[in-house]
C-alpha cells in the first residue's frame, strides 16, 4: 500500500492484499478502507461489490485491483472503483475478547473483538441498536449484521455477547462498535 500511495500512478492498475475495515454498504457510498504493514487506503466504490458485500466484515483479507485516484474534496488517496479479486473470512477462533474499555483504548478499526456486557440505554428495536454495558464502562452498538434475529428477542438488562469492530463516530463524538 505504501508502494502504491508513494507512485500515484493514476495509470497503471495494481494489486493490493491487505485486511478491510471501515465497511461501508450504503447506496451512496459503499467500499473499505484495506491495511497492510505498510499502510492504508481508501478503496470505495469497488466494481463488483455487491458481488462481496453481505459476507465482508472487518479483519477480513481482501485482495483489489485497481488504479491509484485522489479525492480532492477529502483529500485522500485511494484505489477508487476496482476490483475485488479475492476474499478471505478473518478466523472467528482468533478474535480476543476484551471490555469495552479495552476497546476504546485499541481503537483499531480492522480488527474483530469480542465483548461481553448488558444491553442498556434506549434499545431500538429496528436496527437492534443500544448501548452495552460492562464493569468498565459503555459504548454504543450500532445495528448488529443479524438485527432481524434479535431485535424481538434482546431487551435492556439482558447479558450479550457480541462480536463486532472499533468506530468513532465523528459527527456524534462517540465510540461505537460496529460490523
Amino acid at each position: 500500500i505504501a508502494e502504491f500511495l508513494s507512485r500515484k500512478d493514476t495509470e497503471k492498475e495494481y494489486v493490493l492484499t491487505g485486511v478491510i475495515g471501515d465497511i461501508a454498504t450504503g447506496e451512496k457510498y459503499y467500499g473499505f478502507s484495506l491495511k497492510d504493514e505498510t499502510g492504508v487506503v481508501s478503496c470505495p466504490f469497488p466494481e463488483n461489490f455487491s458481488e462481496y458485500s453481505a459476507n465482508l466484515h472487518t479483519g477480513d483479507q481482501v485482495i483489489i485491483k485497481g488504479k491509484y485516484s485522489y479525492y480532492e474534496s477529502k483529500q485522500q488517496d485511494q484505489c477508487a472503483n476496482g476490483t475485488i479479486q479475492s476474499h478471505t473470512p478473518a478466523s472467528i477462533e482468533n478474535i480476543q475478547t476484551v471490555t469495552v474499555a479495552q476497546l476504546i483504548e485499541k481503537a483499531d478499526p480492522f480488527s474483530m473483538y469480542r465483548m461481553v456486557g448488558e444491553v442498556s440505554g434506549t434499545f431500538n428495536a429496528t436496527y437492534c441498536s443500544f448501548d452495552l454495558k460492562d464493569e468498565t464502562g459503555s459504548i454504543y452498538v450500532y445495528s448488529v449484521n443479524n438485527a432481524s434475529e434479535y431485535s424481538s428477542k434482546l431487551k435492556v438488562g439482558d447479558k450479550v455477547t457480541l462480536r463486532g469492530a472499533y468506530k468513532y463516530f465523528a459527527d456524534k463524538s462517540q465510540h461505537e462498535v460496529v460490523d
